[in-house]
């Protein structure tokens, strides 16, 4: 089963859903398909559309590209002053 990511940003609350699907794939040790192996899964982080934050490291929030200019830009402000 594959799903796609939907995003909500925190800021603006605009919503969009990544190009990319979530995936889990099945890889046995001797290639046959089945047996002896792992799972591989894709991450959140790894299907995230361009420019879009997942979990910014401070406060946990997603963010859109927009936002997250603005409160980067607001940041330099700040150090500014």
């Amino acid at each position: 089963m594959t799903t796609k990511l939907l995003m909500s940003c925190d800021g603006c609350h605009i919503k969009t859903t990544s190009e990319k699907w979530f995936s889990r794939t099945f890889r046995s040790f001797d290639g046959k398909g089945w047996g002896l192996g792992v799972w591989e899964e894709t991450e959140a982080k790894d299907i995230v559309p361009n420019g879009w934050i997942l979990m910014d490291p401070y406060t946990g929030c997603t963010y859109c590209p927009k936002c997250w200019a603005e409160i980067e830009a607001g940041d330099e402000t700040a150090k500014a002053i």
